[in-house]
């Protein structure tokens, strides 16, 4: 036939079969951005992971107030927050 298979030829007339070629071009476009807006969002829920298991790991409570807050935020906010309790 086509130098292809026929069960590839049967699948893909099966999905692109009722598309013109601007329409089969734009589907393959969108797919395409669909795929890549789905890494970027997994790597983004990675990222958020990664983040909030550190802040646990590594939170510590701020002594006047009590709240637990990250050891990076809370050495800021123990300057503003803390020393204003003072």
């Amino acid at each position: 036939m086509l130098g292809i298979a026929d069960q590839t030829y049967y699948r893909w007339r099966r999905e692109y079969g009722g598309l013109k070629v601007e329409q089969a071009k734009r589907l393959k476009a969108l797919e395409q951005e669909n795929a890549r807006l789905k890494r970027a969002v997994a790597d983004l829920t990675l990222d958020k992971l990664i983040l909030q298991r550190q802040s646990r790991e590594t939170s510590e409570p701020c002594p006047s107030s009590g709240v637990c807050r990250s050891s990076a935020m809370g050495a800021l906010l123990a300057k503003t927050e803390c020393s204003q309790e003072n």
